[in-house]
């Protein structure tokens, strides 16, 4: 019997031995399956795409006139729907010419021919409400409109002045009036001499004697 009892005890001691390795096995399959089954539940963080650099573009203009050659200020205006339907494919192109502020403050706009001449003037305050125009007249301001857009670049500093502008300036009235001036009083010219010789009085009747 003895020998019997050594016997057993190594297969005893053997079979607790691969009793406890299985189970160590099965314990690191099933934390590897539910580390599996965590990382499977858990979402992968969105990849995120670096935007595409822009190409550089031009910076807005600060002025409303599309165009400036010498003196001559050029406003396009926009094409209406009327435009569109009578056949025009580009709006009117307006010119203008700062002349400075005259006597009163006022800003003023001279309207060029396309010869170089003049057609006329306009004149606004500061701020402008009333456009005024040398040939009679007068208009609300406006930025939307060209002559309202081209007052909008004088009083924002947009726009020079014109080299012949200071000559057709009228000079102002001096405030004090200089003294009028006397011109000599000539002298009464003699009386012509009457040459005819004088008329008699007729006597009275009391006084012719018989």
């Amino acid at each position: 019997m003895r020998h019997l009892r050594h016997r057993t005890m190594p297969l005893l001691i053997a079979a607790a031995a691969s009793a406890s390795l299985v189970s160590a096995c099965d314990d690191s399959t099933s934390r590897d399956d539910s580390y599996s089954t965590v990382e499977a539940a858990t979402p992968s963080a969105p990849v995120v795409k670096t935007p595409e650099a822009l190409p550089d573009r031009p910076p807005l203009p600060d002025h409303n006139y599309d165009e400036r050659r010498g003196w001559n200020y050029y406003y396009v205006a926009a094409i209406s729907d009327e435009d569109r339907a009578k056949g025009r494919a580009a709006g009117e192109v307006l010119v203008y010419q700062y002349l400075g502020l005259n006597d009163d403050g006022h800003h003023v706009l001279a309207s060029m021919r396309t010869n170089g001449t003049v057609s006329h003037t306009a004149s606004c305050s500061s701020p402008c409400r009333i456009i005024d125009f040398s040939y009679g007249g007068n208009s609300a301001y406006t930025p939307q409109s060209i002559i309202g857009a081209a007052f909008q670049d004088a009083m924002r500093g947009k726009l020079r002045v014109a080299d012949w502008a200071n000559d057709d300036r009228v000079e102002p009235v001096p405030s004090t009036a200089p003294a009028p001036r006397q011109d000599p009083i000539p002298s009464p010219s003699p009386e012509p001499a009457n040459d005819e010789p004088w008329e008699m009085e007729a006597p009275a009747a009391d006084e012719v004697q018989e």
